[in-house]
Formats: structure tokens, C-alpha cells, sequence
């Protein structure tokens, strides 16, 4: 008897850990703007097999690493090689479905993102699928999710790795443009840049996106000279 009891802990405590693992996973979906095939390398791994629908299962909730590249088969001269299409990263919400594309233009975009509700086998008709989602267009995607603290000190080290100032750009564009920050969090963003250009580029792209707008003023503190205050509050406002 207590050897079955046991066992049946053991099996209850399994069964919760995958099923709790699998709460908290979502998913990730690449494909090419032609449909056309590619390599991936995620998150360090790399994928040599050619495709043309990448799919991530059982990922974490936060930025993820995506570098696409294309296979060429050249002439005599030049042979066989690999171009880099794509290299950036990826903010994946919990329990979610990411559909991304990347355009003729090399920028990879969201197209929808699908919640993942579990809702368990029931005794009701004939439908035994333990999760349904629920599909939301890109506004929702863009409107409704905040960087928590862990995934905002996350991207500040990933833009402090990078040693090129346009790579710097393009994660802290890439992230704001996902999620919704607040305007002391563009301004330790601009803290991480090193050209006042680069700061007052990422101060008017990232005013759209954040949730506080009557608070922007304290981007002008990341500025190191007014005149690129007076530029920002042209752009806003029209007014110096």
C-alpha cells in the first residue's frame, strides 16, 4: 500500500512538472516573405537543414537570439555561399504563438501573435486538445505587452555586448517596437549609446511607443547637448 502511494506521488509530481513546463512554453514561427527556404542559427543553435517554415517549441518568455541566412548555389567563379539575411533578436511572450515573417526588405516583423490557453480534456462532445488559442493581430501584440525588470535588464546587456553603434540601434528598436516601455526606460536606453545622433534617432522612434507620454521630458536628461532637445521637441510637438 505504501508503495503504491508512493508511486502515486512520484507519477502526480511528473505529471505536474511536464504539464507546468508546458504553461509556461511558447512558440515560434519564421518563414521567408517568397516562402523560399533558409538556415537559421536560434539562440546559438544552428539549423543547416534548408526550410522554409522554421518552428521553436518550448521556449522561454523573453529576447531570443535570430540570425537567418540564405544559400546561394553561384556561378563557377564564386561556388556555393551563404548570405546573412537577417540578425537581431526576438521578445517572445509566456504561453504564446509567434508568427513572424521576414519581408523582401530583410526586416523581420510579427504578423500575429496566438495566446495559449490550456484548458485540459473535458467529458463535453468529442474535443480532446488540451490548449485552444486565440489570435490577435499585431496592434494587440504591440498594445499589450511590458518589459517585466528581467526582461529589461536582459536587453540592456544584450545592446551593451554589441560593440557596433547600429547594432545597439537596431535591438533597442526591435525591442520598443514590440513592447510597450515606459519614458524612464528610453532614457536608460539612451543611456547606452554613444553618439548624441544615435540617442536623438531612438528618442523619436521610441516616443510611439511608450504608455507614459506626459513623463517623455525625462529623456532630455540622457541629451548631452539642448540643441538636441530643441530637435526632439520639433519633431513631437513642432515647437522648439
Amino acid at each position: 500500500m505504501k508503495r503504491l502511494s508512493l508511486l502515486f506521488v512520484l507519477l502526480s509530481m511528473q505529471i505536474a512538472f511536464v504539464f507546468g513546463n508546458s504553461f509556461n512554453s511558447s512558440r515560434l514561427k519564421i518563414r521567408m516573405w517568397d516562402n523560399s527556404t533558409f538556415t537559421i542559427v536560434f539562440d546559438g543553435s544552428h539549423f543547416e537543414t534548408p526550410t522554409n517554415n522554421f518552428v521553436a517549441t518550448n521556449l522561454e518568455q523573453g529576447l531570443h537570439q535570430v540570425k537567418i541566412m540564405k544559400h546561394f548555389s553561384g556561378s563557377y567563379y564564386y561556388g556555393h555561399h551563404s548570405v546573412v539575411l537577417y540578425q537581431g533578436f526576438i521578445n517572445i511572450p509566456a504561453n504564446s504563438k509567434v508568427i513572424a515573417k521576414l519581408n523582401m526588405y530583410n526586416q523581420l516583423n510579427i504578423e500575429r501573435v496566438e495566446t495559449i490557453s490550456y484548458a485540459g480534456y473535458n467529458n463535453y462532445g468529442s474535443n480532446n486538445n488540451d490548449y485552444y488559442e486565440s489570435s490577435y493581430d499585431n496592434n494587440y501584440y504591440n498594445n499589450q505587452n511590458y518589459f517585466s525588470s528581467n526582461d529589461f535588464m536582459q536587453l540592456q546587456s544584450s545592446i551593451s555586448n554589441v560593440s557596433f553603434e547600429s547594432s545597439k540601434l537596431q535591438i533597442a528598436k526591435q525591442a520598443v517596437g514590440m513592447n510597450k516601455v515606459s519614458s524612464n526606460q528610453v532614457a536608460q536606453i539612451m543611456q547606452l549609446f554613444s553618439f548624441e545622433s544615435t540617442k536623438l534617432e531612438f528618442a523619436k522612434y521610441a516616443y510611439n511607443h511608450v504608455y507614459d507620454k506626459s513623463n517623455y521630458y525625462v529623456v532630455n536628461n540622457a541629451f548631452s547637448f539642448s540643441s538636441s532637445i530643441s530637435e526632439l521637441n520639433q519633431f513631437l510637438y513642432g515647437t522648439f
